[in-house]
């Protein structure tokens, strides 16, 4: 039986797909909250298409706006060996759980590029750069 990870190539290819920034007013110190999610665009015997968004959102009196949204794009290819093994899995009911799980090879490098390119947008208008955690934040980590 193997590791999920070892039915991909290792050679991920990461593509930036959206960028979308609404300039709040910004405070001295603002507040606010981070969303990721991950989305499967392509699961058959050749690749792995993952989408992977992150937004910040901030508080505003009683209400909640997202003002800076990320999105990317990993794909990963099935080893040849295992291109009929695969279409088997992306059937499986728990396929997200099982990028989750293994993070650190599926979004790994997509996340801290987006993170970088979330200090890079908040730190262009004069302001100290927001430096968001390079890992997944899930509900849980939000507590």
């Amino acid at each position: 039986m193997h590791n999920f990870v070892d039915y991909f190539e290792e050679d991920e290819v990461c593509d930036l797909t959206s960028v979308s920034f609404v300039s709040p007013e910004f405070r001295e110190n603002l507040d606010f909250g981070v969303a990721d999610e991950i989305e499967i665009l392509e699961a058959n015997n050749k690749e792995l298409i993952i989408d992977f968004t992150r937004t910040l959102v901030y508080e505003n009196d009683d209400d909640v706006e997202p003002f800076l949204q990320v999105s990317a794009t990993a794909n990963f290819s099935v080893k040849d060996d295992f291109n009929d093994t695969i279409v088997l899995m992306s059937k499986t009911s728990d396929l997200e759980n099982k990028i989750l799980e293994n993070e650190e090879f599926f979004l790994s490098s997509t996340i801290s590029g987006v993170s970088l390119l979330i200090s890079q947008v908040l730190s262009s208008f004069g302001r100290v750069p927001v430096i968001t955690p390079p890992v997944f934040m899930s509900e849980d980590d939000e507590e």
